[in-house]
């Protein structure tokens, strides 16, 4: 039994350079907390799973379905209870919505862009 879940084989994703792997993970997670629909996280999934694959490393997350399935399950669970989704749209001005938390959407994504 490998208590590890390094697989030693070359492939193209092995052979990139350290840094460069952890920044797309850095991308990926960034994107994926800034998404919160399926439509435009499923991309992101299947991207994933065609990186994992021809990386030959599918056997790791078979090995870590233990742990990959309850925090699925369980953060489902709790965003679906905790965090239910609001329309609280109260007014549109200019183009502008407003919502009752105060956000002001066209303007912000301005600010930030």
């Amino acid at each position: 039994m490998a208590l590890s879940l390094y697989l030693d084989h070359p492939s193209w994703l092995h052979r990139r350079h350290p840094v460069a792997k952890v920044l797309a993970l850095v991308m990926l997670f960034v994107a994926a907390f800034l998404l919160s629909d399926p439509v435009y996280l499923a991309p992101l999934l299947a991207l994933v799973v065609i990186v994992t694959a021809s990386a030959r490393s599918l056997p790791v997350l078979h090995r870590m379905r233990w742990l990959l399935l309850p925090v699925f399950f369980f953060t489902t669970i709790i965003w679906t209870v905790f965090f239910p989704k609001i329309s609280s749209l109260i007014l549109v001005l200019d183009g502008d919505e407003i919502y009752r938390e105060g956000q002001l959407l066209p303007r912000a994504r301005a600010r930030f862009s």
